[in-house]
């Protein structure tokens, strides 16, 4: 056999292997209402911290938040969010496994989170992937224009309340 059919034959073999354990997702959009009324809790929160774990070959980011303000809900003072992948030390080298749409959280960072329990955790997971997640910037949060656009996060807060208690009123837009 010659060298180039050999390393052709290793190559393809190598990509086999490789997409055996992909898998797609197919991130669907959530209108803003949906999101609000499919979340067991809206909070704002901040990182305090995070760690990776594996569970059936799969990696997971489980980032601790210390809840400032909640819009509905009930929650602890300090709740855990768990999003798919996540980067470990495998060996002597860094790994990382990146699943689209899932959200990345760093340390001290805010954000207002639309989350629901996960089964069998005491763990939540954000409502459709990163678009349960608002990022809070120098106190400022943006909804969706129907809803008002950038205001102050404590406002913001208010205002996902009012869309949860009263979802078809035009109330939260001033």
């Amino acid at each position: 056999m010659s060298k180039s059919r050999w390393i052709a034959g290793i190559v393809s073999t190598s990509a086999l292997f490789a997409s055996l354990g992909a898998s797609a997702t197919t991130l669907e959009p959530i209108e803003f209402d949906n999101m609000v009324s499919s979340a067991s809790a809206c909070v704002m929160g901040e990182v305090v911290g995070s760690n990776v774990v594996v569970r059936d070959g799969q990696t997971f980011t489980e980032t601790q938040f210390r809840v400032k303000e909640t819009a509905f809900g009930s929650t602890g003072q300090l709740i855990v969010v768990e999003t798919p992948g996540g980067e470990r030390k495998m060996g002597r080298l860094n790994g990382a496994e990146v699943v689209a749409g899932s959200p990345r959280f760093f340390d001290q960072e805010e954000s207002v989170l639309f989350i629901q329990p996960i089964a069998n955790s005491s763990s939540y997971a954000p409502v459709g992937f990163n678009q349960g997640v608002l990022n809070v910037v120098n106190g400022v949060v943006s909804l969706p224009a129907d809803f008002g656009g950038s205001m102050n996060a404590s406002e913001a807060m208010d205002v996902i309340g009012d869309v949860r208690v009263n979802p078809e009123s035009d109330a939260a837009i001033e």
